[in-house]
């Protein structure tokens, strides 16, 4: 390098002063205009830095890894539950606590089911309205509604709700809306959580007392019954089927993620019950030995047509 400077700094030479504060030297001027060499060094190192400043946006542009961009909303775990109380920028002031345990639970998948989801949800609703107090200048009947929208933007955050949900949250607005104004906060809240306690009674217990009655009716001496994954009306049919000496045996079938049908494997064989355990891939093995199907339902539309998880 010192030689090369040396020689380029005889007279007749021209300095030029490099991008980078060092000196590179420049041949004579023979006073023809020089032409620009493609693929010369400077080119390749200026496509070479193009080159890495769009492999670096493109870096940055990439998800993390072990992340889907595409399945990022279903079955939040680990530090996305948590950040799940942010949904609003001030949860902490507007989500209940009741509330934001049973949303964190729902999608833990600590709480499952139609049933236990609709009771966890009437439940957390009657800890928001005990603890409401109407503010000044404002009517229950009106301002408890928008009270109650945040909570329930936050259920739906952490899962969607289902037929059972929409139909208790609808039912439970209709009755804050025909509140008499008449009545204080204190009598007025009183009675919107009797009133939940008799929908939880009514419209949720007895109709699984009244259908497992009639599964329990239907199964005879020597059945073979066959069930799918988890419900808990299903399960009270036979337990009280078995309440009353009826001797059958259950074939339990079962699928991922949440394998629900261990649990009531588990139940059938505290019951004393013969119980064989098979994934959905294999049914079709045994689903010819059963005389009975039993399949829970989450909602039953006007048409006559049931609805279930998958």
């Amino acid at each position: 390098d010192l030689l090369y400077s040396t020689e380029m700094a005889k007279p007749g030479r021209k300095d030029k002063k490099a991008a980078d504060g060092g000196t590179s030297a420049q041949p004579p001027s023979s006073g023809r205009p020089q032409k620009s060499t493609k693929g010369g060094a400077g080119g390749e190192r200026s496509g070479g830095s193009h080159q890495t400043s769009q492999s670096s946006r493109s870096k940055a542009s990439r998800p993390p890894v072990g992340t889907s961009v595409l399945f990022s909303s279903l079955c939040p775990t680990g530090d996305s539950l948590v950040s799940l109380a942010g949904v609003h920028h001030n949860a902490s002031s507007i989500v209940h606590p009741e509330v934001l345990k049973l949303g964190l639970k729902i999608a833990d998948g600590v709480i499952a089911g139609g049933v236990a989801r609709c009771i966890g949800l009437l439940v957390a609703l009657q800890a928001v309205i005990a603890d409401y107090e109407t503010p000044r200048d404002a009517e229950l009947s009106r301002d408890l509604g928008q009270f109650i929208k945040p909570q329930i933007q936050f259920i739906v955050s952490c899962r969607p709700l289902n037929a059972s949900m929409s139909n208790a949250i609808n039912w439970l607005k209709h009755v804050i809306g025909g509140m008499d104004p008449a009545l204080s906060d204190s009598e007025a809240r009183a009675s919107l959580i009797r009133s939940i306690d008799d929908y939880i009674k009514e419209r949720i217990e007895s109709s699984i007392s009244a259908i497992a009655a009639f599964v329990a009716s239907e199964i005879k001496d020597g059945d073979v019954v066959a069930t799918y994954g988890y419900s808990t009306s299903v399960m009270r049919g036979i337990s009280e089927a078995v309440d009353v000496h009826k001797t059958f045996s259950v074939i339990v079938i079962d699928a991922a993620p949440h394998f629900e049908g261990r649990r009531t494997s588990n139940l059938c064989l505290q019951l004393g019950l013969s119980v064989r355990y098979v994934l959905l891939p294999t049914a079709n093995t045994v689903l010819s030995e059963a005389n009975m199907l039993l399949v829970g339902c989450s909602a039953l539309f006007c048409n006559g047509t049931l609805i279930s998880r998958a």
